[in-house]
């Protein structure tokens, strides 16, 4: 069933590798662990646009788009949990309102940062841990912000956080698209 070619180099592309489309260049060695023969796609010169496209959508994407627009929806829970709080820690800690708008600029600065320079690390890394240290980067940073005693802690944090959704906004978008 299975045929064994030595020496021959070609280029596969991974379906179900977690990240995008992986190119594996090399000798190829078939075995029975290989998740689809090989040797069909080689010798049916098979277009994986075309079997995606072909295709039902299966549960398993439906779980991952579900999972992503869960997490997109952090951002606008992060947003409204900082304006919803802004009057309190105004008055708690006697800063006007103009600081306060220094705390919420934090976030969407580093929601640009986060979008601009760290997703681009998702093709190197994969996308599920890019989404995974964006999850651990928003995870601390609110964590952090309910511990904040003073104004420059709060900025930092915050843009931790926005970092982290800005990351998490891109990296989680190209992940359903594909």
């Amino acid at each position: 069933k299975y045929r064994r070619v030595i020496g021959v180099r070609v280029t596969i592309q991974k379906l179900f590798s977690g990240q995008s489309l992986i190119k594996y260049e090399g000798i190829v060695t078939l075995t029975p662990i290989i998740l689809f023969n090989t040797y069909d796609i080689i010798k049916k010169n098979m277009n994986i646009k075309k079997l995606i496209d072909e295709n039902p959508v299966g549960s398993l994407q439906f779980l991952v788009f579900y999972q992503c627009f869960i997490l997109n929806m952090l951002d606008g829970m992060d947003v409204q949990a900082i304006a919803y709080s802004a009057p309190e820690i105004s008055n708690e800690w006697a800063i006007n309102p103009q600081t306060l708008g220094i705390v919420f600029s934090a976030a969407l600065v580093g929601m640009t940062v986060g979008a601009m320079f760290l997703s681009p690390f998702t093709d190197r890394i994969g996308r599920r841990k890019m989404i995974l240290i964006s999850l651990i980067m928003i995870g601390a940073g609110m964590i952090g912000s309910s511990f904040a005693q003073t104004v420059a802690h709060l900025v930092v944090l915050r843009f931790l956080t926005g970092l982290g959704i800005g990351s998490i906004l891109a990296s989680s978008t190209s992940m359903v698209a594909e």
